[in-house]
């Protein structure tokens, strides 16, 4: 999909629609997961994912006619990392950004479903890409430097040094 074709319309689409709609995961909303209410679900014309009109944020009230793309196509083809839900038309405040580190979906941290109470440390994944995640890193004990094992030996010869102490008085006291 070229960036400069990319054409975005919001006209009213007159309900008996010709428009076909398979029955698919793909047509299922993408962000309640429900298939139900077929004549509020929005087709993307770039990826064919549906979506119902009343999950955006704010919620659409009219299906557009002619071509439409979903907040998702449009981050592609303009390269650009606009929340999928609201695509930044919301009014403020609004939550912090998150965005995927596998595919260009981006979020406002309330408009994920469920929203998220704390914006996510580090490299955060998406519903969607979460099973293509690579495995988090285990985190591994602290390799000990040279000073540190120094440091250790210095302890152990401490130690050493009190034990000979503690004996040469115990033979101090069996000899008085």
């Amino acid at each position: 999909m070229n960036p400069n074709s990319l054409k975005v319309t919001f006209k009213l689409r007159s309900p008996s629609s010709t428009r076909p709609k398979k029955t698919n995961s793909l047509q299922n909303c993408q962000f309640c997961t429900s298939g139900e209410n077929e004549d509020k679900l929005l087709l993307c014309d770039g990826c064919d994912k549906g979506y119902h009109t009343y999950c955006f944020k704010p919620k659409m009230e009219n299906i557009p006619d002619g071509d439409w793309y979903c907040y998702e196509c449009v981050n592609k083809a303009t390269s650009e990392r606009k929340c999928i839900v609201c695509g930044g038309h919301r009014q403020p405040p609004v939550g912090k950004m998150v965005m995927c580190e596998l595919c260009p979906r981006a979020y406002h941290s309330d408009c994920y479903i469920p929203p998220l109470l704390k914006v996510p440390r580090g490299k955060w994944y998406c519903h969607t890409c979460i099973s293509k995640a690579p495995p988090p890193k285990k985190k591994t004990q602290k390799k000990s430097s040279s000073k540190d094992k120094d440091k250790d030996k210095d302890k152990e010869k401490d130690k050493d040094k009190d034990k000979d102490k503690e004996k040469d008085k115990d033979k101090e006291s069996k000899q008085n």
